[in-house]
Parts: C-alpha cells; structure tokens; sequence
C-alpha cells in the first residue's frame, strides 16, 4: 500500500476490524493484487500463500463465501464493501478491478458481478 490508510471507528471510539476501512482505489487495487499473486508483492511473499489459498476458499457456513471474499463459481473473488465498493479479482484472467462508490440505494452484487466478469474478460482478450 502507497497511502495512508485508516479503520473506521464505533461510537466509543474502538477500531472496527469487520469494516469501515479507508483507502484510495489505487491501494484497493493493490490489495487485489496481492491476492491475484498469491500473497506476493514485487516478488516478495507479504502474505502467506497458504491464508489466500484459505481466505479464497468457500466457509464451512456459506458456500459463497471464505474469509471476507464473496467466491464465483469461476474461481473469481469479491470484497464487497458498503454502499456498492469493490475488489474483483479474476485469477483466470489476471485481472483485478475495484469500483468505489457511495449508493444510495441497495447495491446489486450479481448485477456487478456480470459487469466485473465482462469487464475482465475484455481486458485480457485484449491483453492476448
């Protein structure tokens, strides 16, 4: 991460560790990228290759979901954040890209979904 980034708080002035966290598109897109390599980052391991294996996997809860990711059936994973903020990661294709916005009504996940996977796979046809 190149910026300075920051965890939202409660009322009582705690860190939320499940959500509110801020940073730039860019350093979101990094994340993702983190992720799309396996945890490397400029050839150096920063997170356990075994954890994003794990974290990309589904729960034992929800088939849908690992540890903070919402999982595609195509092997892509999401993070999904409030009011329609995400990180889509697309290891098929090597492409990782993150929306942020503030909606005001419900965000549709599957309708951003459909987009995300269109979106990607232009990007690496083109990139062919």
């Amino acid at each position: 991460m190149e910026s300075t980034a920051t965890v939202g708080n409660d009322s009582h002035g705690d860190s939320l560790g499940y959500c509110c966290y801020y940073a730039t598109d860019r350093d979101f897109a990094r994340f993702g990228l983190l992720y799309l390599h396996g945890g490397k980052a400029n050839g150096r391991q920063v997170v356990p290759a075994s954890w994003v294996k794990l974290s990309t996997k589904p729960s034992p809860a929800n088939p849908h979901y690992g540890l903070h990711w919402w999982l595609g059936e195509g092997g892509d994973f999401t993070a999904a954040g409030l009011g329609g903020q995400y990180i889509y990661v697309s290891p098929q294709q090597g492409v990782v890209i993150v929306k942020s916005s503030i909606a005001g009504g419900a965000p549709d996940q599957e309708e951003a979904l459909i987009a995300f996977r269109a979106v990607a796979a232009e990007v690496a046809e083109g990139a062919a």
